[in-house]
């Protein structure tokens, strides 16, 4: 397992000022902060399962981007990523990727499958 800490600025373009203007261009909303795991079980030699949950937390910024950011009425927001990894050979596998969060549940979360040929 491997944890992870970072922090970011989010820029948007025309976003929505606390007075509820538009601001026109690009613009730096705020700062946040991410908070995660990255993780691999192994089965079997050629079938693994990856769980990485990342927390995210606005820090600074406007009102609006600190209160509403990860959802209206949300500064921060739990997120989840499973993968399940079959690898079919040295050069290729398959993987089926699920994203949710507290606020989206599995099976209406972005769903996925990714095959990877290595040259």
């Amino acid at each position: 397992m491997m944890q992870t800490m970072r922090a970011g600025v989010s820029v948007g373009e025309n976003a929505i000022e606390d007075d509820g203007s538009i601001d026109s261009g690009y613009s730096i909303m705020g700062i946040y902060v991410l908070v995660g795991m990255y993780s691999k079980f192994q089965i079997s030699d050629k079938i693994w399962l990856n769980y990485n949950p990342f927390w995210l937390t606005t820090i600074s910024g406007s009102e609006t981007y600190k209160d509403n950011y990860y959802g209206l009425g949300h500064s921060h927001i739990l997120t989840h990523e499973l993968a399940l990894s079959y690898q079919i050979s040295p050069r290729l596998n398959v993987r089926y990727f699920a994203n949710f969060n507290e606020h989206v549940d599995f099976m209406d979360g972005d769903q996925r499958v990714e095959f990877n040929y290595q040259f």
